[in-house]
Order: C-alpha cells, then sequence, then structure tokens
C-alpha cells in the first residue's frame, strides 16, 4: 500500500506541476531585472579593468532565476525568454560599460555628456581598431560565459519535463537471527 500511495502522490504532483501556469509578463519583468542586475555589476566590473564575462554568467542566471520566480514558474518559453533577454543585455552592458570609459577619458579634455560619449562608441571603434577589438574580445568571453550559465538551466528543464518519475519497490533485508559476536 505505500508504494500505491507513493506512486499516486508523484502522479498528483506531476499533473499539479502541468497545470500550473506561468504569468509571462510578470516573468518577463523579473528576467529583466535580473538583466539589470548583471549588467551593473558588468559595468563596475569593467570599469575597474577587469574582463567582466563573470558578470554573463551572473546575468543569466539572474535573469533566468527571477523570471521563475516573477511568472510562477520556469518552463520552456520562459527559459527562451531570459536567456535572449540575458544575451541582448550583455550587449547593453558592453556598449554602456565602453561609452563610460569614452566619457571618463573625453571629459577631462573636452566638454562631453554621458549621452554624447554613448554616441561616440561606435564611431570611434571604427576609427580606433584597439578600440574595436577590445569591444569584440569582452563581449565574445561574455557571450561564451553567459551560454555556460543558460545551457545547464536548460538541459534542466528538459530533465525535469522528460523525467518519469515512478517509486520503487525495496524488497526488506532480512538480519542473521543467530547473530554471535567473533572474539
Amino acid at each position: 500500500s505505500c508504494y500505491q500511495t507513493r506512486t499516486a502522490n508523484l502522479n498528483s504532483l506531476k499533473e499539479q506541476e502541468k497545470a500550473k501556469s506561468s504569468n509571462i509578463p510578470l516573468g518577463i519583468l523579473g528576467a529583466i531585472l535580473g538583466a539589470l542586475i548583471g549588467s551593473v555589476l558588468w559595468i563596475v566590473i569593467y570599469h575597474l579593468g577587469y574582463i567582466a564575462g563573470i558578470a554573463g554568467f551572473v546575468m543569466s542566471f539572474l535573469a533566468l532565476k527571477l523570471y521563475g520566480k516573477f511568472s510562477g514558474k520556469i518552463d520552456l518559453p520562459g527559459t527562451i525568454i531570459a536567456t535572449v533577454i540575458a544575451f541582448i543585455m550583455v550587449f547593453v552592458a558592453q556598449y554602456l560599460a565602453t561609452g563610460l570609459e569614452v566619457y571618463l577619458v573625453f571629459k577631462e579634455y573636452y566638454y562631453i555628456t554621458f549621452f554624447e560619449a554613448q554616441q561616440a562608441v561606435f564611431p570611434l571603434m571604427q576609427q580606433e581598431p584597439e578600440i574595436a577589438r577590445a569591444f569584440i574580445a569582452d563581449l565574445v568571453v561574455g557571450y561564451l560565459l553567459t551560454a555556460a550559465a543558460s545551457i545547464p538551466s536548460i538541459v534542466s528543464y528538459y530533465r525535469i519535463q522528460s523525467r518519469q518519475f515512478k517509486a520503487m519497490k525495496i524488497a526488506p533485508t532480512s538480519a542473521p537471527t543467530n547473530y554471535e559476536p567473533m572474539h
């Protein structure tokens, strides 16, 4: 009877999880917030002079986690949406971090606003190949680490969705009845 009860409980939990709906708009908001937190981390790390790629990992992780928290569950559409948002925000964060560096360098010599520095990023990359190379290299590292954070989450989703939980009968073990300790 324990086996049948456990099997019924597992089937019930599986059906409850399938029936649970997700709130996609709230999930998107959560993914954006998670990605924004990672973007701020990206900009801070970049400003300190390091490759900010680890922030891509944080960005993806938080986007997926907060999507699930805000939407009620993480499902395939949620995983895709959160991952796409994280990948877009990696580019945005790299662009903003580069613009901040341009602003900090140029403000000492010219009257320039932060917004003007942001607008100057792509023209500067066309004029200065080393700026373009640094931008692209940091972006590639960021995308690789973002992918490293996203792939396990996607794989985990598929494993959970395709797994067939089963209760198993375990045969009782019997202890020897004539147990005599050895001296």
